[in-house]
């Protein structure tokens, strides 16, 4: 599953969870290749998206 949000410099970020055999094996947010972005100041979270 897919969403984007704001992130706590107000720039656009990613976020995707990954389940695998029906357990969450991971939640990346990032904000570009290779950049992370911390869970705090995360607004605006869209709709998720299957995919």
């Amino acid at each position: 599953m897919a969403a984007s949000a704001r992130g706590p410099g107000h720039e656009v970020v990613t976020l995707a969870l990954h389940i695998v055999s029906g357990y969450i094996e991971e939640l990346e947010v990032f904000a570009g290749e290779g950049i992370a972005v911390p869970l705090s100041g995360i607004t605006d979270l869209t709709e998720p998206v299957a995919g």
